[in-house]
């Protein structure tokens, strides 16, 4: 017979393992084994919600099923936050409140220079072949010429 034959040496056999198994499923059953707090709130929230449906089903006072909404809906709230991020703020390159401030002070020239310069970026988007009066902003643009 090969040495290593058999249930390795510490291995627990079947009926420790089945022992070990009932007393946590005991445990789970009395509350013992640890239940995070996500895992509460959403239970209440899915009992409550579950017994509104029941009471509308069953033909309840409507003042009944909602105040089972209204426990459901409080305990959606409190899970909400841990389930769906918020959105971040986003921070904005200048000023917020004035995003055009060169506007404010520039000279006809300047702000057909600035016009010019995103016509050249947005050419090929923008088909500007088309326009008789911006076709040459289309061959500045291809030929590589944009600031």
């Amino acid at each position: 017979m090969p040495q290593n034959a058999g249930r390795p040496k510490g291995a627990k056999n079947r009926r420790l393992l089945l022992r070990e198994a009932e007393e946590a499923l005991g445990k789970a059953r009395t509350g013992e084994a640890m239940v995070g707090p996500l895992h509460v709130i959403e239970t209440v929230m899915c009992y409550f919600f579950t017994r509104a449906l029941q009471y509308k089903g069953m033909g309840k006072p409507r003042d009944e099923i909602d105040a089972s909404m209204a426990l459901a809906l409080e305990a959606a709230v409190a899970a909400a936050p841990y389930r769906h991020a918020k959105l971040a703020a986003i921070k904005l390159a200048g000023d917020p409140n004035n995003p055009l401030r060169m506007l404010d002070s520039a000279s006809k020239d300047e702000l057909k220079a600035e016009i010019i310069k995103h016509l050249r970026i947005l050419a090929p988007v923008l088909e500007l072949d088309n326009i008789p009066e911006l076709r040459g902003l289309a061959l500045a643009n291809a030929s590589g010429d944009v600031p």
